[in-house]
């Protein structure tokens, strides 16, 4: 049993301890706050020039029409397991034939999982290096086509912009990772470290197919992956 003056040892050890524990914080925030603010800004590289052998011409290789041509492909998702196979397979086709060294490659391979999804292993000159995985999705949400001022699935580019469902959330997204890949593939370029792109076919609805059985799959052959890119953030001004 504990003695009276160790009851009041006690009691002043748990009445001081929010205040110790709220003094580290504070301590802690101002040592991380006075970190981030003399850390040196991360250095960015140059913007591309057109005249750079790694520039990809919008003009030249026909970038905008391309993406338009993706959004006409009807791979819409209603909800979870409520999709069509079809577009997603005519999706399929459109990537293949869009894309002719990527899919002729002997750094490439190309699996399809459950049916829709896909999975691209391009192989990396060092295999030492821990691998990483792009990510991106093939469906669509449904539309209302009264509400949308051009055809949401006429692929049209007018003054510039590319109208369509699917242009930002995550057609873009695929057709960009590719268009890089690629670009990168003709010009006989090897990346030193192997990664993965992985397009899921029913993201829209929760990706019980499709992101899933993917991830399944890459469970199942023990990878591990130095770190994952999925969809990031978009902004746009009010009314566009």
């Amino acid at each position: 049993m504990l003695s009276v003056r160790g009851h009041r040892h006690l009691r002043l050890v748990l009445w001081c301890l929010p205040g110790y524990l709220f003094c580290f914080l504070v301590g802690l925030f101002t040592v991380a706050v006075f970190r981030a603010l003399l850390a040196p800004a991360p250095s960015r590289p140059p913007p591309c020039k057109e005249i750079d052998a790694d520039f990809i011409s919008e003009s030249a290789r026909h970038l905008s029409t391309r993406l338009a041509q993706a959004l006409k492909i009807r791979t819409i998702t209603r909800g979870e397991r409520d999709y069509d196979g079809e577009p997603l397979l005519e999706f399929h086709r459109f990537i293949e034939q869009t894309f002719p060294h990527v899919h002729s490659s002997p750094l490439v391979k190309v699996e399809t999982v459950s049916n829709y999804s896909l999975l691209y292993h391009v192989r990396g000159s060092n295999p030492t290096l821990t691998p990483y995985m792009l990510c991106g999705h093939l469906d669509v949400v449904p539309v209302v086509e009264k509400e949308w001022r051009h055809p949401p699935f006429g692929g049209k580019v007018i003054d510039g912009e590319i109208w369509g469902r699917g242009a930002i959330d995550a057609k873009d997204i695929v057709m960009g990772i590719m268009e890089a890949l690629e670009f990168l593939l003709e010009n006989g370029h090897q990346p030193r470290r192997t990664f993965y792109l992985a397009f899921g076919h029913d993201e829209e609805g929760s990706g019980l197919d499709g992101a899933y059985h993917v991830g399944k799959l890459l469970e199942s052959r023990g990878l591990h992956f130095e770190y994952i890119l999925d969809e990031g953030l978009e902004y746009q001004k009010r009314g566009t």
